[in-house]
């Protein structure tokens, strides 16, 4: 890789937000409720993409499979159409967002862990 995975990640998870923007503009006006629109997005592209990027990215550098990073894009929009739960505010989402990226930014964190002990090792 020219750049580290997270550096990498973090690219490709805003560029995935930005990427998606409109298309979840148009389909979120219903979802974010009496929430704010441009708060809801901001949160809904930006929390969790960059740390699931970051994930894939450290993926890709150690299977060289782009088959592997097709299938975990497919498992996160299978993930969230079997698990977010469909009668919630724009507040709720926006708290389940959130709460997703607290999870995947653990996983970025103890993946980043056992890499620098690796490296030092």
């Amino acid at each position: 890789m020219k750049h580290s995975v997270m550096a990498t990640g973090v690219n490709l998870g805003i560029a995935w937000g930005l990427w998606h923007l409109l298309s979840n503009y148009i389909g979120s006006v219903a979802g974010a409720g009496s929430f704010p629109l441009p708060l809801y997005l901001l949160v809904m592209l930006f929390s969790f993409l960059p740390p699931f990027r970051i994930i894939m990215a450290w993926v890709y550098d150690h299977t060289g499979s782009l088959l592997i990073g097709i299938l975990m894009h497919a498992s996160l929009d299978v993930f969230w159409i079997l698990a977010t739960p469909i009668a919630l505010t724009g507040s709720q989402r926006v708290v389940w967002y959130i709460a997703w990226s607290v999870v995947l930014w653990g996983i970025v964190v103890a993946i980043m862990k056992v890499a620098n002990q690796k490296k030092n090792n």
